[in-house]
């Protein structure tokens, strides 16, 4: 990791809007970022402009399924969406009417932990 992606993602952290929850600690020095969790977030957000790429976990509350997806289905394709929920006919909804690079369930970056599975997204989000 580089010190401009550090400082890069130090901003994105010092300009949300949304809460800081979980973490937060920036080292630039050491070029260390602490998993940090933000909440109170919309699509306007500081890190909602572009793709993370580090260790932040920005979290939108929705009050719908219907509403996930129209608000996915709004913007770029993602490199990856996380559904957390019980409920698999939430599950079924977003995967089906949705499109991104990796879709991973009550979990993050799981897609990444076998080397078997393909890796890339869709559109403007990786490889096509």
């Amino acid at each position: 990791i580089s010190t401009r992606h550090v400082e890069r993602l130090k901003k994105m952290m010092e300009t949300t809007k949304g809460t800081i929850e979980i973490g937060g600690t920036v080292d630039i020095d050491e070029r260390f970022i602490e998993p940090t969790v933000i909440t109170g977030v919309d699509f306007s957000d500081s890190t909602m402009q572009e793709e993370i790429f580090g260790p932040v976990l920005p979290i939108i509350t929705i009050e719908s399924v219907d509403e996930a997806v129209e608000l996915i289905n709004s913007r770029d394709k993602p490199l990856a969406l996380y559904v957390f929920t019980e409920k698999q006919g939430v599950v079924n909804k977003i995967r089906d009417n949705t499109s991104s690079g990796g879709f991973t369930v009550n979990d993050t970056i799981l897609q990444l932990s076998v080397e078997e599975l393909p890796f890339g997204g869709v559109g403007a989000s990786g490889l096509g």
